[in-house]
């Protein structure tokens, strides 16, 4: 079974510059007790005494070509994180990535892009770094709490959309959770079981499975990098993520797609006859190619036509 905390290993990607990787590699060695709302330890004078000088000497190597794929490299990167906030910096630096990958030839430019990916996922994490021991005024609530999302999606937890703001509690002893969403905790607030949560329960390792094939596709997005160890199903998930995810993805959109492909039953074989079909190939070579009957392949065809447009990967 993938364990969802050790995909955190993405945070470096690649042929990222090796300055640039070490300074990665003690901030996380060194972030314990450090948050965005620490007084003491703020997240901001981390990035800055550890991170800022190796981007800045990052910056001063590069070619013209790449400066102009900068996300203001004139000022500090802990200054930008902190002005604009982690989330929308990770969003100004996916889009000089993306520019960079449509303008460019991405094996000129490797290690520039994955070091700027790194950043992606740099920031990534400091959004998800939870708060050391503090609480809501006369509330008591420990936001030490869980995660940010919900075990088995790419939706907040409850208690992730309470922090924000985005969840309204009447009642103060409210029972929110800190590990799931509302549409996935294993029981409601009247004590009956929640058989959703009972369903995605059920199918979790399928889940953590095809969550770190996205994971490792995302990351490595150029060729096809999932590791599935089946050349067609890596193809497939190639084209999944180039044809219908902004590079590089997100996690929520990675989490959603993972959801979306367990509940609709999206088996390896179908992915082979998915990818084979985009390919040109008739029901009768897809049958012969995998070795399997021609009835079998009309049903897993048709079963292919009821899932969602994305997972067919059908064309734009």
């Amino acid at each position: 079974m993938a364990d969802f905390e050790k995909i955190k290993y993405f945070c470096v990607v690649g042929e990222c510059d090796p300055v640039v990787k070490n300074a990665i590699n003690e901030f996380f060695s060194g972030w314990e007790g450090f948050s965005v709302s620490s007084r003491k330890k703020p997240l901001f004078s981390l990035i800055r005494d550890v991170i800022d000088d190796s981007i800045k000497s990052y910056w001063a190597s590069v070619s013209e070509v790449q400066v102009l794929y900068h996300y203001g490299y004139d000022r500090p990167f802990s200054v930008v994180c902190y002005e604009v906030g982690f989330d929308r910096m990770s969003q100004i630096i996916r889009d000089c990535v993306r520019d960079m990958v449509l303008d460019n030839d991405y094996s000129k430019n490797q290690v520039h892009i994955d070091t700027l990916e790194s950043l992606v996922y740099l920031c990534y994490e400091c959004a998800d770094k939870r708060a050391s021991k503090k609480t809501r005024p006369g509330e008591g609530i420990n936001l030490q709490r869980g995660g940010r999302f919900c075990r088995y999606c790419g939706n907040l937890s409850e208690f992730a959309m309470y922090y924000q703001g985005l969840l309204d509690v009447g009642d103060k002893k409210a029972r929110l959770s800190s590990r799931y969403c509302h549409e996935h905790k294993p029981r409601f607030p009247s004590g009956a079981w929640n058989i959703k949560y009972k369903r995605v329960r059920n199918n979790q390792n399928v889940f953590d499975l095809e969550l770190a094939r996205l994971y490792r596709q995302g990351a490595k997005p150029e060729f096809p990098s999932s590791g599935s160890g089946n050349d067609l199903i890596d193809r497939y998930f190639f084209c999944l993520i180039n044809q219908h995810i902004n590079l590089p993805p997100v996690h929520a959109e990675i989490r959603n797609l993972a959801r979306c492909m367990v509940d609709e039953r999206l088996t390896d074989r179908k992915k082979e006859i998915a990818i084979l079909m985009r390919a040109g190939l008739s029901q009768a070579d897809v049958g012969r190619m995998l070795g399997i009957k021609p009835q079998t392949v009309h049903k897993l065809v048709a079963s292919l036509s009821r899932l969602s447009p994305i997972l067919r990967l059908d064309k734009p």
